[in-house]
């Protein structure tokens, strides 16, 4: 299982938290700022990539932060990819088993691609 680290969003925007109680604005702040893309700052080595925070769940921090506030911890705390199957956990082996099954892949890969609405498909950008 991946392993996660506990992180308080104020502290990475650099910021302080707002007084308990007190109703925060959604949209962009100066406590979510780190979370945004910022062209001007992208991680250009191993080091700083792998010190950089990611965050996978997009509207944390649009409207509140939760408590506690959970990501995943650095890569060398991580399991080791590339793993034999007998060094998996029996969930990943499972999967594992399934796809590397060539006949599993290939009714997966036909049940996604049938179309039941062939024709009648319409696109809404709502």
């Amino acid at each position: 299982e991946h392993k996660k680290k506990e992180i308080q969003p104020f502290k990475e925007g650099g910021c302080q938290p707002p007084p308990s109680g007190s109703l925060v604005p959604l949209g962009e702040r100066d406590d979510n700022r780190w979370l945004q893309y910022d062209s001007t700052n992208l991680p250009k080595t191993q080091a700083q990539w792998e010190s950089t925070t990611f965050v996978d769940k997009t509207h944390w921090g649009f409207y509140t932060w939760p408590k506690p506030m959970l990501t995943y911890a650095p890569v060398e705390e991580q399991p080791p990819l590339g793993r034999k199957r007998e060094d998996m956990s029996e969930g990943e082996a499972i999967i594992f088993d399934h796809f590397t099954n060539q006949e599993f892949v290939d009714k997966l890969i036909g049940f996604l691609s049938l179309e039941d609405r062939k024709g009648r498909d319409k696109f809404s950008n709502r």
